[in-house]
Parts: structure tokens; sequence; C-alpha cells
């Protein structure tokens, strides 16, 4: 359950006991991109299983992003632990603020990529020897639900688009980089300023840039 305050950031309760979506048996196939993260990784038996998906993801040299989304229900010891089995196999690490705190520097420093949203200021990459940061779009924010998945999806269909996998991805300079974010936070600024997890089109983004 989502609320939404006068500012327009949510909060959200989680409904979990009795449901059915922890004992998904996720399968491997063939794939260039393999995205991961949030309560999925939470709640067993099924985190387990998407973690050894993730690991056989990367031993095939398919390009793994991870957004752990961190709620506060497990915002614990034991799931930083968890996740920081499966840092080393992923290429792509979107994060909040607060997750850079929560995860700490040396386990982010495991990771080719790291991606940092700072809410209404700015979105950052540290990739290699290089460090950007995007200002954030500036619209009336509505409601901040999607706003990060909507990062994620533009950081990966740029991706997708440009042919970029794990090696190449990790070379790129700071103007393709400037051009990927710029792409993201575009994105993410018509998401907040409409009601409810309703990302854009691809023509309300390029119209936007």
């Amino acid at each position: 359950m989502t609320t939404i305050h006068e500012d327009g950031s949510a909060s959200y309760n989680f409904y979990i006991e009795g449901t059915a979506d922890r004992l998904v048996e996720p399968q491997l196939v063939p794939t260039d991109i393999a995205c991961f993260g949030t309560v999925s990784l939470a709640l067993e038996p099924g985190a387990s299983r998407y973690a050894q998906l993730l690991k056989d993801f990367a031993a095939r040299g398919t390009l793994v992003a991870l957004d752990p989304n961190i709620r506060p229900f497990y915002a614990t010891a034991e799931h930083r632990e968890f996740l920081a089995e499966l840092l080393p196999y992923v290429t792509l690490l979107k994060l909040s603020d607060e997750e850079v705190e929560f995860l700490g520097d040396d386990l982010i420093s495991q990771v080719p990529i790291v991606v940092v949203t700072r809410g209404g200021e700015r979105l950052s990459v540290q990739a290699g020897e290089t460090k950007l940061n995007v200002p954030a779009a500036q619209v009336p924010v509505t409601d901040t639900i999607g706003a990060g998945d909507t990062i994620m999806a533009a950081l990966l269909t740029q991706i997708d688009e440009r042919g970029l996998d794990s090696s190449a991805l990790a070379q790129l300079g700071a103007a393709e980089w400037k051009d990927i974010l710029s792409f993201a936070v575009t994105a993410a600024g018509i998401t907040v300023s409409r009601k409810g997890a309703n990302p854009p089109r691809r023509e309300e983004v390029e119209s936007s840039i």
C-alpha cells in the first residue's frame, strides 16, 4: 500500500505473509541484460533462487544490473551480507543516498558502474575514472512513485540501444555518460510530474531533453 504526502513523496507498506511471490522458480534464458532487485531479493526461498540466477547470468557474460531498493523491513545486517555476496557479479548498481550509507563504500567499490539518485538535486555516476553529476529535472513534483524504476529503465534502454556489453559500458567517457544520465533524469522528471507510476513514452522524453 502506498501513501502520497503533500510534497509528492511516497511511503510504502508491504503485505507479504501468505503470498506466493517468494515461491518463484526463475529460469536462465538468453539475454544481454538481466536486472534484479527490491523485495524479490529479501524474501526466501525466492531471494536465494534469484541470487543464484544472478550469478549464473554473470557467468555467461550477461550484463547484470542491480537496484536493491532497500525498504525498512529488510534494512538489516543480514540483508547487507546477502547483497555483499552478489556485488562482485554486478556490472551496474543503482542506489539512493540512503542505500549508499547502508552498503558502505567498501562494498560499493566492488562494482564497476555505480549510479546514485540524489532526490531532486542530481543523478551521479562513478564508472572507473569517470565521475559525473547531472542535475535533476526541475519540475513540479506530483508523485514520486516510480521515479527510481524510471531511472533504471532509462539507463538500461540507453545501454541496450547503444549495444553496450559490460566491458564497453565500463569504458564509456564523460560525454557518453552525460547523454545517458540526461535521458534518465528527463524521463524521471516526467514520471514525478504526474500521478501514479506512469513512466513516459520515448517521444515525451526526447521532446523534453
